[in-house]
């Protein structure tokens, strides 16, 4: 006789596929004897013994079930998720990076601080002239002044009070700290193209890592994992979180000057006549109230200081291994490879973006592509399973408490 799966399995696997032909399901997973290997720890179904490799749930009673899971879920991670989500969009986006840009300081400054308050020269000395500011004519300056006053082979101290660096002998290139993708790489920070693919580029991978999440919720592949869509929305959002975090204390430790046009000085001119500007935009960063609730530099995308790792490269490469992660157990072969393919290529022309327009240094790429992983592993290690609905006995939903 072939195995029969327990009261408890039963109820699992008539709410996570339906009540309507859950009998059917549980009749057909019996006489294949497998019970066990057919339901998910987190609640999810696997579809085997479907007539094609892809099945859609589409009925009224199937889409119920499935919206009274995702409810269970819901009541689960609901906390979780508002404390993941302020925190990535308020404490990382808005206030760690204000306070940032509050200690920055441009490349220029460190410059300004060991230049000569005064000059001395020798009188006698060649090579040494008066210019005359109008007329352009220069004279030796040992004939332009008194011999008498002044004594042979003496010397003359020039007071050079606020004196600069010569910002305009850079001929527009960006004063930046020697960098591999500065040297070697085509420079696109001047073109609004480009700054603008960066965003999109960035803004598409959550977009596609979202619509992965959906396909479970009316489609399932034969033989492969059907995950609820809340479920793996809180495993992004928590693996985004922690890795947001960690960047806080990276680029707050150090303050580095930055690679961007903005983060340049107002001194600085760039090719086609622009400017930079951290020293205008700072003001937005001075008060402690500014820090807590300006989202200009926010809104602007002009912050400055918080560059140690990426946040761009951590956030697509994020969400490159979690929709890799799904794909792969929710998809069928083919559609998995082409899903992690597209996903990939996303993420090297998310690098590609942010190296060529001088947001970052080569270095906060490169840390941010082994930190990404390795918090994404260790979010694996300690929370293997997905959250799924909790079911009483008798199948019915928990009411359970929101944290």
């Amino acid at each position: 006789e072939a195995p029969r799966l327990p009261p408890s399995r039963r109820g699992a696997a008539m709410a996570a596929n339906g009540f309507g032909d859950a009998a059917r399901a549980l009749s057909s997973f019996e006489s294949a004897g497998r019970p066990a290997d057919n339901l998910l720890p987190g609640g999810g179904l696997y579809t085997r013994g479907a007539a094609s490799d892809v099945r859609w749930h589409t009925s009224r009673a199937e889409l119920k079930a499935r919206l009274r899971g995702e409810c269970s879920v819901l009541r689960q991670v609901w906390c979780s998720l508002v404390i993941y989500l302020t925190m990535m969009l308020y404490g990382a986006a808005v206030l760690f990076r204000n306070i940032a840009f509050y200690r920055y300081r441009g490349l220029d400054w460190y410059a300004d601080k060991v230049m000569p308050s005064q000059v001395s020269v020798a009188l006698t000395a060649p090579g040494n002239f008066i210019v005359n500011a109008s007329s352009g004519v220069s004279v030796p300056l040992s004939s332009a002044l008194r011999e008498g006053f002044y004594g042979g082979g003496s010397n003359i101290t020039i007071a050079t009070p606020g004196l600069r660096s010569n910002l305009s002998a850079l001929h527009g290139e960006l004063f930046n700290l020697k960098d591999f993708s500065q040297d070697y790489f085509v420079d696109y920070s001047g073109s609004e193209f480009v700054q603008g693919l960066n965003e999109a580029v960035a803004a598409v991978s959550i977009a596609l890592t979202v619509a992965i999440f959906l396909i479970p919720l009316l489609v399932s592949f034969r033989g492969q994992a059907r995950p609820h869509v809340l479920s793996m929305l809180h495993r992004w959002q928590r693996t985004l979180f922690t890795v947001s975090i960690l960047r806080v204390p990276t680029y707050l430790a150090t303050s580095i000057p930055g690679a961007a046009e903005h983060c340049q000085s107002v001194h600085w001119t760039s090719p086609i006549g622009g400017h930079g500007e951290w020293e205008v935009n700072q003001r937005h960063a001075e008060t402690v109230k500014d820090m807590f609730f300006d989202t200009f530099n926010f809104f602007n995308n002009s912050n400055c200081g918080d560059l140690i790792y990426s946040g761009h490269i951590a956030t697509a490469l994020t969400s490159t291994l979690i929709a890799t992660h799904y794909a792969r157990r929710m998809l069928g072969t083919r559609w998995a490879w082409g899903v992690c393919t597209l996903f990939w290529l996303i993420f090297s022309l998310q690098v590609f973006c942010v190296l060529t327009t001088r947001n970052h240094y080569t270095v906060d790429v490169v840390v941010a592509c082994y930190t990404a992983p390795l918090n994404y592993i260790a979010n694996v290690y300690f929370f293997p399973k997905d959250v799924g609905p909790k079911r009483e006995e008798h199948g019915e939903l928990e009411r359970d408490s929101a944290c």
